[in-house]
Parts: C-alpha cells; sequence; structure tokens
C-alpha cells in the first residue's frame, strides 16, 4: 500500500452569516445552511486557486431558544446576556456540517455537497448572580 501526503488547512470563510433568519423553518435549517454557504465560498474561492481536487468542511452552530436563532456572542456583554436569557431554560444546540467535494475535474469541473446536522438537547443550569 503506498502512503499519500494529505495536506490539511484551516481557511476560515468570509461568508457574511447574515441569512434571513425568519426563512427558516428551525435552527437546525439555518445552521445547515450557513455551513453550506461557509463550505461553498471557501471552495469556490481556493478551487479556482489550485489544480488539485480538494474537499472542504464547513460548519456552524447556533442555539435555539423558545423559537429563537442564537449565534455566537458579539462581546462579552452579549455573551452575558445571552447566558443569563438560557439560564434555567431548556435549547437545544445544533451544528450543521457541509462537506464540499469536486464531482469533475478541468473545463466542466462542478462541485457538490454533503450536508450533516447534529443536535443536542439540554438545560443551562441555572445562573448565580454576581456578587
Amino acid at each position: 500500500m503506498r502512503a499519500t501526503q494529505r495536506v490539511v488547512q484551516v481557511v476560515p470563510s468570509t461568508f457574511e452569516e447574515n441569512l434571513d433568519k425568519n426563512l427558516f423553518l428551525n435552527g437546525a435549517a439555518y445552521a445547515l445552511e450557513t455551513a453550506k454557504h461557509k463550505a461553498m465560498e471557501v471552495s469556490k474561492r481556493t478551487w479556482l486557486a489550485s489544480d488539485l481536487p480538494h474537499l472542504v468542511i464547513g460548519a456552524d452552530t447556533v442555539v435555539e431558544l423558545e423559537g429563537s436563532i442564537l449565534e455566537k456572542p458579539k462581546d462579552a456583554a452579549n455573551a452575558e446576556s445571552m447566558l443569563s436569557r438560557l439560564s434555567g431554560q431548556r435549547h437545544a444546540v445544533h451544528t450543521g456540517v457541509a462537506m464540499v467535494l469536486p464531482h469533475s475535474t478541468g473545463a466542466r469541473a462542478q462541485r457538490r455537497w454533503m450536508l450533516f446536522l447534529h443536535c443536542l438537547h439540554g438545560r443551562y443550569l441555572q445562573m448565580q448572580q454576581r456578587l
């Protein structure tokens, strides 16, 4: 068996995470679509710069609380506010994963994707007030 060298690079997506949350049935659908957009953006940008076939994996995680989709907090104050909202409440954490692979090479090259979803339901412990 011949050993092959695999090159792994972390390439952050430049996709603006600003999809209209009202267009999605739930946080899971939103996370999957955002992950797909992230992976497709990186795939398009890096594929044009390389003649090597490659796999791009994109992911997005959101928290769903009472029908609201919560994304990464923007700063410490936003994080504290989100944790306060979650305190003692049931919520779901959705992680969407998209894998984009080349379907063919050359002038007629295309991409195809596969989508996966992981969901965790839980209850955030009751927060105690700071002293």
